[in-house]
């Protein structure tokens, strides 16, 4: 009996809150009515689990269905047009974050560079790896299972690609470049 108590309450209260979720009246009841009957299926099927499980059952079912409300193969009422043109605006909008994120980082870059050669020429200019270095980061990233090719201390395509991919991996800065501080995550990394 508590349990079903519980489904009536969800299923209320779902009611209540999904008409709100829709920018027009014929998207806000279709919404409720698929929120709320797929709200009230989840709240009946979580109810076997208590009254948290029919909470979360009916969320989990509201958005099932406002989900569904949005699909031109489940709601007859949705204009596949509309809903082109929704997906449309979407992309668009992503679109434009991922533009203005790459301009920023962009700008970032070139504010680091300016101020790495204002630094002066030790930090700007550092030497370039030796033979040496080399192997041993080939030999480590070899040992931690990536394939850096031939392990004779020189930099081609696949070792700068194994070291690419080890910071990657390590959610370390991107380079490419062997470097000490790459050796040191290297042997950090068991190699």
């Amino acid at each position: 009996m508590r349990a079903r108590g519980w489904t009536v309450v969800v299923g209320c209260v779902l009611l209540a809150a999904s008409p709100a979720w829709g920018p027009t009246r014929a998207d806000s009841v279709d919404r409720a009515q698929m929120g709320v009957g797929m709200g009230l299926i989840g709240a009946t099927v979580g109810a076997t689990a208590g009254s948290t499980g029919a909470l979360v059952g009916g969320l989990v079912g509201v958005g099932i269905g406002s989900k569904l409300a949005d699909d031109p193969r489940f709601n007859p009422r949705v204009d596949p047009a509309e809903q082109r043109a929704r997906e449309a605006e979407r992309a668009a909008w992503l679109s434009e974050r991922r533009a203005s994120e790459e301009q920023l980082r962009d700008e970032q870059r070139a504010a680091f560079e300016s101020r790495l050669e204002a630094s002066g020429p030790s930090l700007a200019a550092a030497p370039p790896p030796t033979d040496a270095l080399v192997e041993q980061i080939q030999r480590g990233l070899a040992r931690v299972g990536y394939e850096p090719g031939a392990l004779d201390g020189t930099v081609t395509p696949a070792t700068v690609s194994a070291i690419e991919s080890f910071q990657h991996d390590r959610r370390l800065t991107v380079t490419g470049e062997p470097s000490v501080e790459l050796l040191q995550q290297i042997r950090r990394a068991g190699g």
